[in-house]
């Protein structure tokens, strides 16, 4: 929840995919595909896609980066004027699992999906349902998966925004129940001449102590 959400993700699964040569399947509702891909470009380039105060990329060096990006990410497109439900956008994972052997998949973000749900069915069971299918999709694919959520309107406290928790997302408590690690992306305020424009990445929530621990 909260600020800087997908350019964390970018840059966790560019690392991820410089380490390790990982594979990604995007669906961002946020980032069109042209706009995301010279988002990812920079990052790899390390300069930037357009005129600025500093160089930017070169012809060649442009070139390059996107044929990089080419081979690690994979885009899932949609019907611009549909919200699409979760079963839709697992298709097309399973589809990309196929085809490209991606091992990461990124939604982003969760409120744009249609979570339309039968009468008798509250909004908490309907979330507990689908992130049960992304895990399910997640254990038999060997894909690991990204929900980029919002949290809910946050209240001040003595004129700030304190960090949001798993709690804190919009819509259903299974967000912390169902998720094996949960991050919490949080740019504090108002920002200081020490921090500047520093941003807190809070661990509130790993399940296995293996891969980590929360702090």
């Amino acid at each position: 929840p909260n600020h800087g959400k997908s350019a964390f993700i970018d840059a966790l699964t560019h690392n991820l995919a410089v380490s390790l040569n990982w594979k990604f399947g995007i669906c961002s509702f946020e980032n069109p595909p042209d706009e995301h891909l010279s988002k990812l470009a920079e990052l790899h380039d390390g300069r930037p896609f357009r005129e600025g105060p500093t160089i930017r990329m070169t012809e060649p060096e442009l070139r390059r980066a996107l044929y990089w990006v080419d081979q690690h990410y994979y885009f899932v497109r949609l019907d611009e004027n549909t919200a699409p439900d979760i079963d839709t956008i697992l298709a097309k994972a399973r589809a990309l699992v196929a085809r490209h052997g991606i091992n990461g998949f990124v939604l982003d973000p969760w409120g744009e999906l249609d979570n339309s749900r039968a009468k008798f069915v509250n909004e908490s069971s309907h979330i507990a349902q689908c992130l049960t299918k992304i895990r399910q999709f997640a254990r038999n694919h060997s894909v690991h998966v990204w929900i980029v959520a919002h949290p809910a309107k946050m209240q001040r406290e003595n004129g700030k925004t304190p960090p949001p928790n798993l709690y804190d997302i919009a819509g259903s408590a299974s967000f912390f129940n169902k998720a094996d690690i949960g991050f919490i992306v949080h740019r504090p305020e108002p920002m200081s001449a020490v921090n500047g424009n520093a941003v807190d990445i809070i661990v509130q929530k790993v399940r296995f102590r293996a891969v980590g621990r929360p702090g």
